[in-house]
């Protein structure tokens, strides 16, 4: 799965994002191929699904679940452009404060506790 194919997984498990996507894929030209992905991790998915998840108050059970299969996904079928987004974007972010991991720890997967547990070794 390349970086295109991972936002369009994106689009199909999270169609309540797609005018914010749509406004942002806009602007991008074909040259943001690789970088659009931290583009789109940046402006859609921390500040609309993964933040909000960490600061907010309850966790809404359903987005959780369907965002964290996502990130499974991306790590299992990823390219290395995709896996290395979501450890510097999604992981890093965990293991600079253990208290959110704690938060979304019943909802991340396999991989994911993984690449924590190796980061935070790190």
């Amino acid at each position: 799965m390349n970086n295109r194919e991972a936002i369009d997984r994106f689009m199909i498990d999270f169609p309540e994002y797609l005018p914010a996507l749509d406004e942002l894929l806009s602007w991008w030209s074909p040259r943001d191929a690789n970088s659009g992905l931290y583009t789109f991790f940046g402006q859609i998915i921390d500040p609309l699904v993964f933040r909000p998840m960490l600061v907010a108050g309850p966790i809404d059970p359903d987005v959780a679940s369907r965002f964290f299969e996502y990130l499974e996904e991306l790590l299992d079928r990823g390219d290395q452009w995709v896996r290395e987004c979501v450890k510097d974007e999604i992981v890093e972010q965990l293991v600079s404060d253990p208290e959110w991991y704690e938060k979304v720890c019943p909802f991340a997967g396999e991989r994911l506790r993984r690449i924590y547990f190796v980061a935070k070794q790190s």
